[in-house]
């Protein structure tokens, strides 16, 4: 059912702006630039579909993994990279899939201190610009031993699902990218630390904080389930060459309207590279 919620947008003027994130468990809050909240209404894709990857930066899809702890490091490496690879390279019709991290996130404070371990994220971004993009490319494929070719096309692509239970609040929310202009989008240097080093950040990069526009629509699965997953585009080399092909989609996880604010929401992202011709 559609509603409306809050999203939470950048208040800046500025054409590059930095946020930095501490554990959880730290002591220290993440420094953001300001945010502000602004109502909008989000549209549930149970009603609404037919959306893509070229046109609209994200798609809804169905994948059943066959079972295993998705909170368990070592399974998701060992048996669900592997599986969601090939899932995407027939999807997309891919030459190759390169999977090269993952995020778990919940509300569980205690997990949090754990490297991929993260809690939801209420705050609209997109996870690279078009200069980290290629960067983080080319670093790929240079770790994997492969050339970069300017005949291929490059995509940075997230397989986000529920992990465990249906998700009944905090679910992850989508901006169709036809909607979103290139001026809405803010370069943000992001600074990750670690509890080894709270002054030291162990990497940083660069992503997209977005800029309340009000012609952004807002999508959501309602009741998310573990067998659902998201497609959600961050980047692609070739976007500019393909008419009505859009950069990417940016993203939010929103709290729902309501009383009830359960907070069991789990889900884990993966991190791909699509390699095609």
């Amino acid at each position: 059912m559609d509603t409306f919620t809050n999203l939470s947008y950048t208040q800046t003027k500025k054409k590059i702006i930095s946020h930095h994130i501490f554990p959880n468990d730290s002591g220290k809050k993440t420094i953001r630039t300001e945010q502000k909240n602004y109502k909008r209404k989000v549209f549930d894709l149970r009603t609404y579909k037919n959306f893509n990857l070229d046109e609209n930066g994200f798609c809804v899809d169905t994948y059943t993994y066959g079972g295993g702890d998705l909170f368990d490091d070592r399974f998701v490496k060992k048996k669900y990279f592997p599986l969601m690879a090939k899932y995407l390279k027939n999807k997309l019709k891919a030459k190759k899939v390169i999977i090269f991290d993952f995020n778990q996130r919940s509300f569980n404070t205690h997990m949090n201190s754990k490297n991929n371990h993260r809690i939801p994220v209420l705050y609209s971004h997109v996870d690279y610009t078009i200069d980290s993009g290629l960067k983080r490319t080319k670093e790929i494929l240079r770790n994997n031993k492969i050339t970069f070719n300017q005949k291929h096309r490059y995509s940075l692509i997230n397989i986000w699902r529920p992990v465990k239970k249906v998700i009944v609040d905090y679910p992850l929310a989508l901006c169709d990218g036809k909607t979103v202009l290139m001026n809405d989008l803010v370069q943000t240097n992001i600074y990750h630390y670690g509890m080894e080093n709270l002054k030291k950040p162990r990497h940083s990069g660069k992503i997209y904080s977005l800029i309340n526009n009000r012609n952004h629509k807002w999508y959501f699965l309602s009741k998310m389930r573990p067998n659902e997953i998201f497609l959600i585009k961050n980047w692609d080399s070739k976007h500019r060459e393909y008419e009505n092909h859009v950069l990417n989609a940016p993203h939010s996880a929103i709290a729902l309207p309501g009383k009830i604010k359960s907070k069991t929401r789990q889900s884990i992202e993966i991190r791909t590279l699509v390699i095609r011709d």
